[in-house]
């Protein structure tokens, strides 16, 4: 009999694809009793609990061309975000219809993020299409989507990888996937000696604004890991591929098959508990933060 257990899927744009390839391999090691996904992990997860296989989800989005990622480009470029988030949800949320979470095959809950209200809210009721859509709009890129008055915007901005909130279907195991970038936590002095002249062509605000959301998603979901330490985390970020290449359905899909399986087999072979490992690595963090000392001449 498979152990049961609640899968954590965090936000990424494209990157959040390795969740389809993740899935395949939790699925055959774990009874999946519940999940929690932000942005792009609460619709691949949303997308699993409606139903659909990894492999019909990779079929989905192995179904869109270039054009149809064009398509859903607003121009001229709007003040309040440069895709349509009707023609997105024409594109993908479409696909599950009107069903509702309460009458999902698995229990799920989406992560968005209430702009009016400033606070973090856990979406488990209603249509899942708007759950999955409140959870996704990525500032700058969507519009907020608006609901009886208020804006919901990505739930990356506090939780891209939910791990504080593992046990709310109960005390389960728990499997979380981040697919962003590992940083490093412990900052390094620097000295600023000039600045440089700004050239036109060079300078993209738009890119070093999405990155800069990306960073911080990057540094907020390692610490989730860290102090709140799932019993198994998965690291599925592709490096050297973009947030943007939704084209790249394969290579996000293996990397992340490659990597839930490999941290299983590690930790097999290591036969100690991601738990502890994760508290191992937060106890060296800790020292190495406390030793950071202003050295003056």
């Amino acid at each position: 009999m498979k152990k049961e257990a609640i899968v954590i899927l965090g936000g990424g744009s494209a990157k959040g694809l390795a969740h389809i390839g993740a899935l395949e391999i939790i699925e055959k090691h774990y009874e999946i009793k519940g999940i929690i996904g932000t942005s792009m992990g609460s619709i691949i997860g949303g997308l699993y609990a409606a139903g659909k296989s990894p492999t019909e989800i990779k079929k989905i989005f192995k179904g869109y061309k270039l054009l149809d990622y064009l398509s859903i480009i607003s121009f001229p470029f709007p003040h309040n975000g440069f895709v349509s988030s009707q023609k997105f949800e024409e594109m993908i949320f479409e696909k599950i219809g009107n069903i509702h979470i309460e009458d999902l095959k698995i229990p799920f809950v989406a992560v968005a993020y209430n702009l009016s209200k400033h606070q973090t809210v856990l979406i488990n009721k209603g249509k899942l299409k708007f759950a999955m859509q409140a959870s996704s709009s990525i500032p700058i890129v969507f519009s907020p989507f608006k609901s009886e008055g208020d804006f919901f915007i990505d739930g990356g901005i506090e939780y891209p990888l939910a791990v504080p909130f593992k046990n709310i279907f109960g005390d389960y195991f728990s499997i979380a996937v981040n697919v962003l970038q590992p940083i490093p936590i412990v900052p390094v002095f620097h000295e600023i000696k000039e600045k440089d002249k700004s050239k036109f062509f060079e300078e993209n605000n738009l890119k070093e604004g999405l990155k800069s959301i990306t960073d911080n998603q990057a540094f907020l979901a390692s610490k989730s890991a860290t102090v709140y330490q799932p019993d198994i985390l998965i690291n599925a970020h592709l490096p050297n591929v973009n947030s943007w290449e939704f084209m790249k359905v394969d290579e996000f899909y293996e990397r992340g098959k490659y990597a839930a399986q490999k941290t299983f087999d590690k930790l097999k072979t290591e036969n100690k508990s991601f738990t502890n490992l994760l508290t191992e690595k937060y106890e060296q963090l800790k020292e190495k933060i406390g030793k950071i000392k202003i050295k003056y001449p």
